[in-house]
């Protein structure tokens, strides 16, 4: 992706919905794109700040804990089945916790 400004007056289809396409998706349109479309192949999980913090990364980045740099290191060095079997469980968790948020998000 070079730019938004080939784009202007045109229809953009944008593959994927993580930091990177909502990047681009809003060059898009303030590049002057006629329509801008994400599109992604799984479900989003909405989660509420308290969860996160909860279950997920608030051991690792919180105001007394670890510096940031350790919290990284660790993040970032697990092996990849740790992670997935550690976020699937989170996943659950966070799930639970914010059910009443996901049924007013209906």
């Amino acid at each position: 992706y070079c730019g938004g400004r080939p784009f202007r007056g045109k229809r953009a289809v944008v593959i994927g919905a993580n930091t990177s396409a909502h990047d681009i998706a809003q060059d898009l349109w303030e590049q002057g794109a006629a329509s801008v479309t994400m599109v992604q192949r799984s479900p989003t999980l909405v989660v509420s700040t308290d969860s996160v913090l909860r279950f997920g990364l608030g051991p690792l980045y919180s105001e007394d804990g670890i510096p940031h740099e350790f919290a990284d290191y660790i993040a970032t060095t697990l092996p990849y089945g740790v992670v997935e079997r550690r976020w699937r469980e989170m996943a659950a968790q966070m799930r639970e916790n914010d059910a009443d948020l996901h049924e007013r998000l209906r």
